[in-house]
Parts: structure tokens; sequence; C-alpha cells
């Protein structure tokens, strides 16, 4: 329900069928365009546009199973690393940053955007695929002396997970064999992107920023829905809202007491008993709940206790929205 800044729909997402490489298939809400999809063509490699008859891929995928995840979050199996991923991981990539700039209410600094590993320059298959082709891109040149920097995430191998075992290319930990990791090759030692992880090594895609303007979400109406609520003190009506709720719970509670009558046909003698003990409960708790209403707000008060002229300073409010924005 993203809106660009004139307030129309973007229609950044579609319902797409998807068949897995073991013949399983799925229904799974696709990211079309917009600037998350930029950002994911760089970090997965793949530049196919998803909209054609002969596309190689169908944009990034939102999470298909389990259940409890669908549509919420990005699809594990592609992007384990990611926050808004099943993968259990805090890294909050630009793939994410680039999601919330779609929604047209934030401004990312992708300067800061934490790095993910896995998946990273797969190739459009893998994506279309949700992992289940792998690419061997062998794009990491590796000094001899230090095999331990092709030995992709060490949180993969400690943390596994049956579900992407049994349908990624690689299994669980890609990165453990001589396909994806560190082998000998032409000129060197190398393995795969997704492969190269440890201390000082640096990936371009982490923080890269799509180049497509940021297209604010129109915000006229809730920014004027909300100056108006805004002049409205709400804990004024407090009191007569205790009130009003103290009359409905004691018609609600007395009303079975007040209705019975005896065999001479009137209204046993108790029953006003509790009529009247539940009334000055009610009572009491209202006067207690004034009194705390007089102790922490005076002003609010005086508005309710027969003070015809009066006024105060209200403070201007700062809208949540606004508040949000200017973050």
């Amino acid at each position: 329900y993203a809106r660009d800044s004139a307030g129309r729909r973007k229609y950044m997402i579609e319902l797409r069928p998807v068949v897995d490489n073991d013949g399983a298939t799925d229904e799974v809400w696709f990211f079309t365009k917009g600037r998350a999809y930029e950002v994911a063509q760089h970090y997965f490699n793949c530049f196919s546009n998803s909209t054609t008859e002969d596309r190689e891929w169908d944009g990034v995928p939102l999470m298909g199973l389990p259940e409890a995840g669908r549509g919420a979050h990005w699809e594990t199996r592609i992007m384990r690393d990611d926050v808004m991923s099943y993968g259990f991981q805090p890294h909050v990539s630009s793939i994410t940053l680039a999601a919330m700039e779609d929604l047209g209410f934030y401004l990312a600094n992708y300067s800061h955007a934490d790095c993910m590993s896995w998946g990273l320059l797969q190739g459009c298959a893998y994506v279309k695929s949700r992992c289940g082709t792998g690419f061997d891109d062998r794009s990491a040149t590796i000094p001899t002396a230090t095999p331990s920097l092709c030995g992709g995430d060490p949180f993969w191998a400690s943390h596994p997970n049956t579900y992407l075992a049994s349908k990624c290319d690689g299994g669980n930990d890609p990165c453990q064999s001589s396909e994806n990791g560190y082998a000998l090759s032409t000129g060197g030692y190398s393995c795969n992107a997704q492969c190269h992880y440890g201390e000082g090594v640096i990936r371009e895609q982490c923080n890269t920023a799509p180049k497509s303007a940021v297209d604010g979400a129109d915000t006229s109406v809730f920014d004027d829905l909300q100056a108006t609520l805004s002049t409205i003190d709400w804990q004024a009506w407090l009191i007569p809202l205790i009130w009003v709720l103290a009359a409905l719970v004691l018609i609600a509670i007395v009303r079975r007491c007040v209705c019975p009558v005896n065999e001479n046909g009137c209204i046993k003698p108790q029953t006003w008993s509790y009529a009247l003990t539940i009334f000055v409960m009610i009572l009491a708790l209202g006067l207690l709940s004034g009194s705390i209403l007089l102790l922490v707000k005076r002003d609010t008060y005086r508005a309710f206790v027969g003070v015809v002229h009066w006024h105060w300073t209200r403070t201007p409010r700062l809208s949540p929205i606004t508040a949000l924005l200017s973050l």
C-alpha cells in the first residue's frame, strides 16, 4: 500500500507462482521495482528485467514458508543474514534500508548498512530458484596463506537449518566444499563471493545506495488529521469517561439483582443493598480517579469543577508522523 508523493499506489510487489527444484509449488510476493529491487540487483548480480516474458528472475521474493512469516519478511533462503528474515542474524542490510525508503516515510543512511554474505553475487537463477540453483562465481582471490578467509560466516555452521539444507544448493553451509570455498584456481586461490568472510574483507555491495530518487509518500491527509486531533486535550475527557463507564458497569452488574422478585411480587430487600454497595464502590473509585487526576493534571481537573473563565497555554505538539520523518 506504499504511495508516491502524489498519493498514488506504487504497486511495487506482485504475487507470482514459484516452483522449487524439487517440484514443490507456492505463490510468493515479489518486489518487482523500487529502491529495494535496485539494491538487490547489485547484491545478487542480477540485472535482468523482472517484468518481461523472457525474464531471468521474478524480483526479490518475500517469505513463503513458514506461514507465520509469509509476506512479512524477506525469503530466508536467499537473505539468511538479514534481520528481516528467519535467519536469526542482526544485520540490517542495504536492501532492507531501501525497502523502508520505498514506503515513503524514511530516509536511509547507507553508510551504516550491515554486510550480508549469504547469496552474494549468486546470480538471477539463485534468486529465482530461491537458493535452489547456485553459481560458482569465484570472484574473490585469496592469498595462499589465508584459507580461513574463504570459510564463510561461521554462524551458518554453528546454526544448522534443516529447511535450508534441504532446499539450497550447497545446503546449510555452502562454503564447506571446494566447489564454493577455498580452492586452487588460475593465478592463485579463490572462492565465491559469499564465502569471502573475515577481518579486513570489504564488500562494495554492503553500502550500495540506489541511484533512483527517493519518492516520499503524500502525508497531507495524515498531517491534517493529526493537526486536528492535536488540538484536543484527550486527558480532559478522563473524568466524564470514568462516570460513563461506571454507569455502564452499574447497569450491567446490578440489573440481574434488581430484576428478580420474590413470591409476593416484591423486589428482594437484599437486592437494594447490593445495588447501593456497588454504587458506593464505583463512586469511591471515581472520586479516587478524580483525585489522582487533580494531583497530576490540575489544569485539566479545573475544567470540570465549575470554573467558567479560565485559560491555559498549550505547548505546540509535534505530530508522531512529523517526528518520525524528522529523525
